[in-house]
């Protein structure tokens, strides 16, 4: 599944995504799919411990698709263009740091205390970051496309 998933990448036209502010956050996204079945896979098959997997699947691609297209969503429901979206972008990296952070916590070498510290605080930051978009946004209200 995981090979599928880079398989199907193919024809998302990579290198213009990451050129795009409203694209390359989803991007960033779908590659922690991919990422987290393989690394279910080489689970399986007793390379790596099983939460690598699990935190690449639940941090990295759950945590930043949900980032972005709430955000995404948000914006749309209240009449607005997907302009403008470098903290959902900053969002989307901190998820992706936080889910690292978390992944080398997992290692028998790492400073695990200080990864989970670090993760939990990006991820934090990353919603927090959504948290303020979503308020903004209620608080202008919604824009009419009507005359």
């Amino acid at each position: 599944a995981g090979g599928l998933g880079l398989w199907r990448l193919r024809g998302w036209s990579l290198g213009v995504a990451v050129r795009e502010v409203r694209l390359w956050p989803l991007a960033l996204g779908y590659l922690w799919v991919p990422a987290g079945l393989l690394a279910k896979a080489a689970w399986l098959a007793g390379g790596l411990p099983g939460l690598i997997g699990i935190h690449a699947l639940a941090v990295g691609a759950l945590g930043s698709l949900t980032l972005v297209m709430m955000a995404r969503t948000a914006l749309l429901r209240a009449g607005r263009r997907l302009e403008r979206l470098g903290d959902v972008g900053a969002g989307a990296l901190l998820v992706t740091l936080a889910a690292f952070a978390r992944l080398g916590a997992d290692s028998p070498a790492a400073p695990r205390e200080l990864l989970l510290r670090l993760a939990a605080l990006a991820w934090s930051a990353a919603f927090a970051l959504l948290l303020v978009r979503l308020a903004r946004i209620s608080r202008a209200g919604r824009i009419s496309r009507r005359p």
